[in-house]
């Protein structure tokens, strides 16, 4: 090299060697050492091992057992369902009535639930579908189960509350090099240092990006405006009439249902405390208010000794005059909702 001595072109060399990849000690982007790297993976498989099972407890006495198990197929995760399900083990011929659950139960979303009678395979058994949005601890509130066996009254077996732990879906200590294969993959180029580092701060980036979205998706989105009563008692009777719970037999839960959508919408309507009385008391305070006087104060009345008899003196109505009771009550609260311009009706 022409105006350049040895000691240049030495140094140069020096330069060259340190920018250079380790390629001789440092083993290639996509290689692993097996020897050296079995024992730390599964020391950090051991360290990220699922402490937490399937959670599952029997309730119950005297031949009737509620057994309740929940479970995460998917891992116990934000934003990803888990699985409640309550078995309920009883005399031949008893029913058995479970909670409602809603559509949020606790801090829990509800995404499905659906119940089914015991048949003279399987017992009654009611499923659904949860989902948490905040890592920690998740409750699941207390139940309530009633099981009326042939000839003797309901029982009630209580249900505890059960907390299960929730994680997010990256962990803080997880190795880049470890993240599912989709993830890792798109970091791998080449053997590159600032390649490999950029990829590993986008990859941190996008993770914290997904957690956010998640935590905004269960609890950023605008409140829903608040209903009125005969609002909220519409759209809850056509709920209820989806569920379609007399052609499964569920007369008596369809009947509670409907009982507590209509004191809940008297209550708001008419400012009457319905759910905290007896029929016999509701209807007393119900006769001094004007605006169920009449014809508004005898259908009331007709159907609530109805819903009665059904649920403390075991009547069964059929699918037929279950569709008839909510048709009454849906025309109940149309004519004594307000007028469009405020007026009672």
């Amino acid at each position: 090299m022409r105006g350049r001595g040895p000691d240049t072109i030495a140094a140069l060399a020096v330069v060259v060697a340190l920018a250079a990849p380790a390629s001789a000690s440092t083993p290639a982007a996509g290689t692993q050492d097996p020897a050296r790297d079995a024992p730390r993976a599964a020391s950090r498989t051991e360290e990220r091992r699922a402490a937490q099972q399937d959670v599952s407890t029997t309730h119950g006495a005297e031949g009737i057992e509620v057994r309740r198990t929940v479970r995460a197929p998917k891992g116990w995760q934000v934003g990803v369902p888990f699985e409640l399900r309550l078995e309920a083990t009883a005399p031949e011929g008893a029913r058995v009535a479970f909670p409602p659950l809603g559509d949020a139960w606790g801090a829990l979303e509800v995404r499905s639930q659906r119940s089914q009678p015991a048949t003279a395979a399987r017992p009654a058994t009611l499923e659904a579908s949860l989902v948490a949005w905040d890592a920690g601890a998740a409750e699941l509130p207390a139940l309530i189960v009633q099981v009326t066996p042939p000839g003797r009254t309901a029982q009630s077996v209580d249900i505890p509350a059960v907390t299960v732990e929730v994680g997010t879906s990256l962990e803080a200590d997880t190795p880049l090099t470890e993240l599912p294969a989709d993830i890792r993959d798109a970091v791998e180029i080449g053997d590159a240092r600032w390649a490999w580092w950029a990829g590993a701060v986008a990859l941190a980036a996008a993770a914290l990006a997904g957690v956010w979205w998640l935590r905004a998706r269960g609890r950023g989105a605008a409140p829903e405006p608040e209903l009125t009563p005969h609002e909220r008692a519409r759209r809850d009777l056509s709920r209820l009439e989806l569920e379609r719970l007399p052609e499964r037999g569920e007369v008596e839960p369809f009947y509670v249902r409907l009982s507590d959508i209509v004191r809940a919408y008297v209550e708001g309507r008419f400012g009457i405390a319905a759910p905290d009385r007896t029929t016999q008391e509701f209807l007393r305070e119900a006769s001094r208010d004007p605006r169920l006087a009449g014809g508004h104060e005898r259908e009331l009345a007709g159907f609530l000794r109805a819903a009665d008899m059904v649920k403390f003196a075991e009547a069964r109505p059929d699918p037929e005059s279950c569709a008839r009771s909510l048709e009454s009550m849906r025309s109940f609260v149309e004519r004594t909702a307000p007028s469009p311009e405020g007026a009672a009706a």
